[in-house]
């Protein structure tokens, strides 16, 4: 599992950290999910998967918690993990597991798995929901998603997709769209989330356009576990030196 950072445009400090699962393969080298993810459905491995990146995320969350470095950590859920039967008990136990409050775990569902039946994705975000843990809609306007989503799901945050960040400074129209969905999260009273932010200079233009946070190689690439430690430590630092020189 890998981490990045998703920061907070007002404050430039670290809100949560995102958990990126990541198969190493012995010839192809770095894969991520959409490249073994079918494979591992076919072969029966997607609550192995769950299990193992939750637990390594939990672990990590509750040791940087303790260190005052990070409060929250996200897990993406696949529509094959969503379909899982029980899933909210799997979560349950693996919070109890690794003595984690719920509300430090949050859980991302791509746009494109609310093409399932609505009631039965209104059903177990609603237990994922009961449990305690927040629920953000990844890739937000790629999929299938409509305004009667939005309503009858009990989500706290938007993910942007990064096809309305690339390019922002010169593209009046992502402009736009970005604003548009800015003024939706606000009215609905959704965080709104810009992924893949590729380029410093986007991050002011995000903030000023309705983004409450950000995430993307332009603050911070994916890393493993121990480089993030570091970076986080580096990131505590220069904000106790800078409240310090105020």
């Amino acid at each position: 599992v890998h981490y990045q950072p998703i920061v907070d445009l007002g404050s430039d400090r670290v809100e949560r950290l995102e958990a990126l699962v990541r198969w190493r393969h012995p010839t192809r080298g770095l894969l991520g999910p959409g490249d073994f993810l079918g494979l591992a459905e076919r072969a029966g491995l997607v609550s192995d998967i769950l299990r193992f990146v939750l637990g390594d995320a939990l672990g990590h969350a509750k040791s940087w918690r303790a260190e005052g470095l990070a409060d929250r950590v996200s897990v993406n859920l696949s529509s094959s993990e969503l379909s899982l039967p029980r899933l909210h008990l799997l979560i349950a136990d693996e919070l109890r597991a690794h003595g984690v409050a719920p509300e430090v775990l949050e859980l991302e569902v791509a746009e494109d798995s609310l093409g399932l039946d609505l009631d039965q994705i209104v059903t177990v975000l609603g237990q994922l929901r009961l449990l305690g843990a927040r629920l953000a809609i990844d890739d937000y306007g790629s999929g299938p998603g409509s305004l009667t989503f939005l309503r009858r799901l009990p989500v706290s945050a938007l993910k942007l997709d990064r096809a309305f960040v690339t390019a922002l400074a010169v593209d009046p129209e992502n402009q736009a769209i970005v604003h548009a969905t800015g003024e939706l999260a606000r009215a609905l009273g959704l965080e709104l989330v810009a992924e893949g932010v590729e380029a410093p200079s986007a991050l002011p233009i995000l903030h000023e356009l309705g983004c409450h946070a950000a995430q993307g190689v332009a603050i911070c690439p994916p890393m493993v576990p121990a480089q993030m430690t570091q970076w986080l430590r580096r990131e505590l630092a220069r904000h106790t030196a800078e409240a310090l020189h105020r």
